[in-house]
């Protein structure tokens, strides 16, 4: 009979353990440093057909820098668009939309502080006024362009960002609505997140098809999210990577009355200091708002009042981006 030698095995199981601790240890340590270089090196890059390796090794990734996920409530919007008359036991956050520029009746810029850092308030009391801006890609292959000069473009008093693009050629993701028309669209004409203004000037954050958007009436529609406030109530906003949802924001948003509210913070790309995504929401409760939702943000974030970019926008880097980040669309005030 053959003699086993105790020692040796012993040995070998020893040594297999000790490879296996070292296996986990090599592991972990690619999964956090992988994590730490997604976030900040590889994910801003990754978008379309290479968004999928960002999704499976991430999470919940959407492009243009957002990495938020939420529950949401599939309730159509519903709106009463009246103008308020009633000013009596109205907190000063309603007197300040209220109560209107003597010099400007169309619309009327709002600075604050949310979280210590400085945010512009763009208050548009006309919601037929507000309408997609759509830069020359749209119709080019090339053709981005940013805030600034889509505003002249478009001879908008105020604009801010719009929804999503493919960040390696400037392309439309998902569904985008002008004037009705649908000119991009899902896949197999698969459900969006719409971010949208009706034939009724109401806006609409729905998840449909771009023929469910079509028989709702939609007129002017990107995809973007998430949506924070759907007829008055707080959606609950997941975070899946932490600290990431401190970036610069731009919302947009309506009250009951209908007036439309362009938000954004000036706060550049990536800033662990910044307003998170809650304290954006509570200022937004303040100022009235019953729909609102999230479009692109960090280095994409603009506004532009009267052809001036007020806010800095950063990239992941932190450099200034002097005249803002090219996108494809946005939302504009076009009036008088």
């Amino acid at each position: 009979m053959r003699r086993v030698n105790k020692k040796k095995k012993k040995y070998t199981k020893l040594s297999i353990i000790t490879r296996i601790f070292i296996f986990l240890d090599v592991f972990a340590f690619i999964v956090v440093a992988g994590s730490f270089l997604g976030r900040s090196l590889i994910i801003p890059k990754l978008t379309g057909t290479k968004t999928f390796l960002a999704y499976a090794i991430y999470g919940d990734v959407l492009v243009n820098d957002e990495k938020i996920s939420y529950d949401f409530d599939e309730s159509v919007t519903k709106l009463n668009i009246a103008p308020s008359s009633n000013k009596q036991g109205v907190s000063n956050y309603e007197k300040m939309i209220l109560t209107r520029d003597p010099s400007n009746n169309n619309y009327k810029l709002i600075k604050t502080k949310i979280a210590g850092y400085n945010a512009y308030l763009a208050v548009i009391y006309d919601p037929s006024t507000v309408h997609l801006l759509l830069s020359n890609r749209m119709f080019n292959s090339y053709g981005l362009q940013n805030m600034k000069a889509l505003s002249t473009k478009y001879h908008a008093k105020v604009a801010i960002n719009g929804g999503r693009f493919r960040e390696y050629d400037g392309g439309p993701v998902g569904y985008i609505f002008k004037d009705g028309k649908m000119l991009s669209k899902r896949p197999g004409n698969a459900k969006g997140r719409l971010i949208a203004f009706d034939n009724n000037n109401r806006m609409r954050l729905v998840r449909a098809t771009g023929t469910e958007a079509q028989e709702m009436g939609i007129k002017d529609a990107v995809e973007f999210g998430p949506f924070l406030i759907v007829d008055g109530k707080v959606q609950k906003i997941k975070y899946l990577i932490s600290g990431y949802h401190r970036v610069g924001r731009t919302i947009i948003a309506q009250r009951e009355d209908g007036i439309v509210l362009f938000l954004v913070t000036d706060v550049g790309a990536i800033n662990t200091n910044a307003p998170s995504m809650d304290e954006i929401v509570d200022k937004l409760v303040e100022y009235g708002a019953v729909n609102a939702a999230n479009l692109d943000g960090g280095a994409s974030s603009q506004m532009v009042v009267e052809g001036k970019l007020l806010n800095v926008p950063r990239n992941v880097k932190n450099v200034v981006i002097p005249y803002g980040r090219y996108v494809l669309n946005g939302w504009g005030y076009v009036g008088d």
